[in-house]
């Protein structure tokens, strides 16, 4: 199994399922598989429009769109964020970066449609390859603080209207 930059990767660090998978039905276990090949075959596609790069760039891209989407991350919001990295012209290790920036929220827990969102906008807002990933364990580290700060408020009681 290669790795995220094509190098090998130790088995069983990529997951093979996202989390869940076990209890969809088999129709919707098809329709991921299906929905993760079509995502992979269309950032092959715009990796060869946009950069015209090598085959190690294609393998790449690819494997970041897997490797997140088999973490947790859904297919199109990583599908999204690579096509624009591809096509704002990042290298493929700002890509991998940060495709596994969305996985880390995942991991965490914290991961929510917004941080893909802010990603994009961040893209479109013209922010720097190295900058990106960062954003992206910013966004979600300010969101898990958020969380906890909501979670601490005292809930008002019925009664103490």
């Amino acid at each position: 199994q290669p790795g995220w930059d094509g190098s090998p990767m130790p088995p069983g660090l990529m997951k093979k399922y996202p989390p869940g998978f076990n209890s969809w039905s088999v129709g919707q276990r098809q329709r991921w598989e299906l929905d993760l090949n079509l995502a992979k075959q269309h950032v092959h596609i715009e990796v060869i429009k946009y950069r015209g790069r090598s085959q190690q760039d294609i393998i790449s891209a690819e494997i970041s769109v897997e490797a997140a989407a088999r973490s947790g991350v859904p297919i199109a919001n990583v599908e999204s964020l690579v096509v624009d990295c591809v096509r704002r012209g990042f290298d493929s290790d700002t890509i991998e970066k940060a495709s596994r920036a969305l996985t880390y929220g995942v991991g965490r827990g914290k991961y929510k449609r917004e941080v893909g969102s802010a990603a994009r906008a961040r893209i479109d807002a013209g922010v720097s390859g190295d900058s990106l990933a960062k954003d992206i364990y910013k966004n979600i580290l300010l969101q898990e603080y958020e969380n906890k700060i909501e979670q601490q408020k005292p809930r008002k009681n019925k009664q103490q209207k």
